[in-house]
């Protein structure tokens, strides 16, 4: 009896091992979590979920007050995050994988990433904003945004799209790509979107960096001190007491310079550069 038994929990622990080590789906393309009451997964809806499978070919949807972000399989931090109302399918390639978008505004980061549009093709080795527009004439118009790196266009033209750049392009109003430049401010508008969707972007921690010491006794109230200078300001420079943003306490809130400074935060003139510079958690 205690033989029979001793076979019976080896096997039993045999199987849960084999269990444990199962193959991931090789169909699998990525993980998905949704933020909002309006995402849809080939037609199910998907409220408020997080890291259900995606598959190649699998038809993603967002609709009003609705984000999704979409963490791919195979290449390590790259990402998509699709803006409400936005409608793409994702396709397995040999070298990528290939994001159809038909309308709406996605934030991709990587590589790993190919995408086509009704107007215009390409890969990603950066982070991009992708947006298609529907025009008055009936037609679309997709507009490119290379944040950071760069992005290789497969067509309608074959040409490299570097960082602070935008390309702009409608087959059936404006087929030759239209490229011009960004300001801070613009890319700062072009990537606001993505915060709105809380449970998709990186939160924001404060780590001292040594133990407080015990309080003692309350000093003499003292005259308002000169804030420091932002971050790549000069010291002569007006922007020592202008509005931006200020990073303290795992928070990120607008704020003027001197303010900042007597909160002992660190202040910033470029809400992108605050959001990346914070100690980030994903």
């Amino acid at each position: 009896m205690r033989t029979t038994y001793c076979w019976i929990v080896k096997v039993t622990a045999c199987l849960t091992l084999l269990s444990a080590c199962k193959p991931i789906d090789p169909s699998i393309i990525g993980w998905i979590t949704v933020d909002g009451p309006e995402g849809f997964l080939n037609g199910t809806p998907l409220k408020d979920r997080d890291h259900l499978a995606i598959h190649s070919g699998d038809h993603v949807t967002t609709g009003s007050g609705t984000g999704i972000k979409i963490d791919l399989r195979g290449w390590s931090g790259t990402y998509i995050q699709l803006d409400e109302n936005t409608d793409p399918d994702l396709i397995k390639e040999a070298q990528c994988v290939l994001l159809r978008l038909v309308k709406g505004q996605i934030f991709a980061q990587g590589t790993g990433l190919c995408f086509d549009t009704p107007d215009m093709a390409g890969s990603v080795g950066s982070e991009i904003v992708l947006s298609v527009q529907p025009t008055k004439a009936g037609a679309t118009r997709s507009i490119l945004s290379v944040l950071v790196g760069h992005v290789t266009l497969t067509g309608p033209v074959a040409m490299q799209v570097t960082s602070g750049q935008q390309v702009t392009v409608s087959r059936a109003l404006a087929p030759r790509p239209q490229t011009r430049s960004l300001t801070p401010d613009e890319i700062r508008e072009l990537t606001s979107w993505r915060f709105k969707h809380k449970r998709l972007v990186p939160v924001a921690i404060n780590i001292p960096a040594t133990t407080p010491s015990p309080p003692g006794p309350t000093p003499p109230p003292l005259a308002p001190a000169v804030a420091p200078p932002a971050h790549g300001v000069s010291p002569n420079s007006k922007a020592q007491v202008e509005q931006g943003w200020c990073c303290l306490g795992g928070k990120v809130q607008k704020d003027s310079s001197l303010q900042c400074a007597a909160s002992k935060g660190v202040f910033y003139t470029s809400e992108a550069e605050v959001r990346t510079q914070c100690v980030i958690v994903q």
